[in-house]
């Protein structure tokens, strides 16, 4: 008798599982622009509040459409937005290829700093600086931010500690204590935040960095009275699963970049792990003093995304190791 019970939920569960399946359907397809796939690209439909941002190779999926026509919406950084009309027939896969127009204004650059939450620059009530990671590495090897930081107009490195190498951010020359630094939006409290904040945060991981210079960084609070450093780092969705980066200078400075991208269900997420040694005595002026700071520095950054049904974000949660 409960082998029938059990035989016949079976049954009416498939049944069910079939009609779902055939009253939705997925849009599955790759964005492409001069022949080159588009990463990073968001693609979605409005009407239903449901997208995915493309793959390192341009390629995006939306499952479970209700079957009906509707307008897809293509918009990517430095591209012209398109949209096209779609129609999805249940239990059957809609094939794509969407090619893209390359954009000579970069009014729809999008940020996150102003507002506190992602706006488009030209909506955006402050005036916001968008440096790309390409920018900010152009002709320079480092293995963390701070050395690079004084490449962005404005910015400068100001050595907090000769002995330890520690450093802040001025922004206009205001003292570094007045940079308020955040990580994708979030503010890096403590009284040692400028300093130590993004020391360890490996380049590779990083995939903007917006500035706020002047009186209207006063948004974040008194700590921001310089001026405001957002770092945003990549989107887990579209970094490779795994990644390494491992170079050494002719001072003996070796370093190491590690990135890992688990993807489980409706979670994304990535951690980056970078190590550094420098202990050799430099001295190439011939002052009896070591040229470069000598140490050793671990650090891991860890990020998360949780999914909601419809691939809107339920929750994100960062943290940070650096000693």
């Amino acid at each position: 008798m409960i082998k029938i019970i059990l035989n016949i939920s079976i049954a009416v569960l498939l049944a069910f599982t079939a009609e779902a399946q055939n009253r939705t359907g997925t849009i599955t397809g790759k964005v492409i622009a001069g022949g080159e796939p588009v990463v990073g690209a968001n693609v979605g439909i409005i009407a239903l509040q449901k997208g995915d941002a493309t793959d390192e190779n341009g390629v995006f999926m939306i499952k479970e459409v209700p079957t009906g026509t509707y307008k897809l919406q293509i918009t990517a950084i430095g591209f012209k937005k398109v949209e096209r009309e779609v129609k999805v027939t249940g239990g059957k896969t809609t094939q794509l290829e969407i090619k893209l127009d390359q954009s000579v204004l970069e009014l729809e650059q999008m940020v996150v700093t102003g507002t506190m939450r992602q706006t488009y620059v030209k909506e955006s009530p402050l005036k916001v600086n968008v440096v790309k990671a390409k920018q900010l590495q152009q002709g320079r090897i480092s293995s963390n931010i701070m050395d690079l930081i004084s490449s962005v107009n404005g910015l400068s490195t100001q050595l907090n500690c000769g002995v330890c190498g520690t450093n802040a951010i001025r922004i206009n020359g205001v003292e570094g204590p007045n940079t308020a630094v955040l990580i994708d939006g979030m503010p890096i409290m403590g009284a040692l935040a400028s300093v130590y904040g993004l020391n360890g945060i490996s380049p590779s991981i990083i995939d903007q960095v917006e500035v706020i210079k002047g009186p209207q960084s006063t948004l974040y609070g008194t700590q921001a009275l310089g001026g405001v450093v957002n770092i945003i780092t990549k989107n887990p969705a579209i970094t490779p699963t795994f990644s390494a980066d491992v170079y050494t200078k002719s001072t003996e400075e070796g370093n190491i970049n590690l990135a890992y991208s688990p993807k489980f269900g409706r979670f994304e997420g990535f951690i980056s792990g970078n190590i550094l040694r420098l202990e050799n005595y430099f001295d190439e002026n011939g002052d009896n003093f070591n040229d470069l700071v000598k140490q050793s520095r671990v650090s891991l950054f860890g990020k998360g995304t949780l999914l909601g049904e419809n691939m809107e974000q339920r929750l994100n949660i960062a943290t940070k190791f650096y000693t």
